[in-house]
């Protein structure tokens, strides 16, 4: 988060005193560890961030889509159906990250918004190219709608959401919904979505790689 004040733009002091204790982890550039290495350093950090809330169901499924089958991840708070449908697709740049690592935050999404959240595990490269990650979050909303009185869901209320990569995701299924006449979404969470590939704006000329966080 940037904060302009009258003279200049800066830093929360939130972010800044994150950003001040990962440049002293002194981490190398990301682009210079094996995948594997990168994706096993994104699951230790999420260890770091403690014991994730308690949610009053969480059951794992496999979506038979058409090409292949799918894991997902449904959050159910509690209270009565039908709930409303978040449905969440994780960052971590189109290569990190799974179910486990945004498993925290998908609690914390289904408690504080009183929401289904459905966690999709989607193809990630450089395994699957491009378009493999899109096409598969578009079949499991559509999968969703279809079976949101199944999950004790609301299928006219579903919104799409994701932080990062996932935020980028989560807008082209929205673009996808839109141009194959549905399903109808309501709402889109996106947070620090990943959507200017030009790496042009304030934010990245400023801080990009000057705390040991990711370079332009």
């Amino acid at each position: 988060m940037i904060e302009k004040t009258e003279d200049r733009i800066s830093l929360h002091p939130q972010v800044e005193a994150y950003l001040d204790r990962l440049a002293r982890f002194n981490f190398g550039e990301l682009h210079t560890f094996s995948i594997e290495q990168a994706r096993e350093g994104m699951r230790r950090g999420t260890a770091l961030l403690g014991e994730p809330e308690t949610v009053a169901h969480v059951e794992d499924h496999i979506l038979p889509l058409a090409d292949e089958d799918i894991r997902i991840r449904i959050y159910t708070p509690e209270g009565e159906h039908p709930f409303p449908i978040l449905m969440f697709f994780h960052g971590g740049g189109f290569v990190l990250g799974d179910l486990d690592t945004h498993d925290g935050l998908c609690r914390g999404l289904a408690n504080g918004a009183e929401s289904i959240v459905v966690s999709v595990d989607y193809p990630r490269a450089p395994e699957r190219k491009f378009p493999a990650a899109p096409d598969v979050c578009f079949a499991a909303t559509q999968w969703v709608a279809d079976h949101a009185a199944d999950i004790g869901g609301d299928p006219v209320r579903i919104a799409v959401g994701g932080d990062s990569a996932g935020g980028n995701l989560a807008t082209v299924v929205a673009r996808m919904a839109r141009d194959h006449g549905g399903p109808v979404l309501v709402f889109q969470l996106l947070i620090y979505p990943d959507l200017d590939f030009r790496r042009t704006n304030y934010s990245i000329r400023e801080y990009a790689g000057k705390y040991g966080n990711i370079s332009r």
